[in-house]
């Protein structure tokens, strides 16, 4: 069995070269125009910033949620070791956001409570922002009305 050698022009080299900067460049200017709405899933490994009110909002406002500012109630909470079926519910509708909560079994996190004043025809949605290590790991929007909805904030 025999070997046989290519040989390369150097003007196919560079031409190939030239062509694949081309198509980065291209990639980055049309990304660069047109906002990218990425899964938060894909964000979940350098995590969405959380731990500045104004990073929360902009979050909330990038899903197209406007928010009230200050926050209605801030408070620290443990998220469960063990779940029940409806932490195991919550927990799947933030697997479908991108967000996921098995990792944090047994931690403890900070929700930020927002009045959203954009819901159509409610008067009494909240959202919740759960972060942790200034993250945000959890978000959901809920009817405060008896009887209401929990819903996520990411559209999908």
């Amino acid at each position: 069995m025999g070997y046989h050698s290519v040989r390369l022009r150097r003007s196919s080299v560079l031409g190939f070269a030239l062509l694949l900067v081309a198509a980065v460049v291209g990639a980055v200017v049309l990304t660069g125009q047109q906002q990218l709405a990425l899964p938060a899933w894909s964000l979940f490994n350098k995590g969405i910033p959380g731990g500045e009110e104004q990073q929360r909002i902009e979050f909330l406002q990038k899903h197209g949620w406007e928010a009230e500012l200050p926050a209605v109630a801030t408070e620290e909470v443990t998220i469960p070791a063990e779940w029940d079926e409806t932490y195991e519910q919550y927990a799947a509708l933030q697997q479908a956001q991108g967000f996921n909560l098995d990792k944090l079994r047994g931690k403890t996190a900070t929700e930020y409570t927002y009045h959203i004043t954009n819901y159509p025809e409610k008067d009494n949605v909240v959202a919740h922002i759960l972060v942790y290590k200034d993250k945000i790991v959890a978000a959901d929007l809920s009817d405060m009305e008896q009887g209401g909805f929990c819903d996520a904030v990411i559209a999908g």
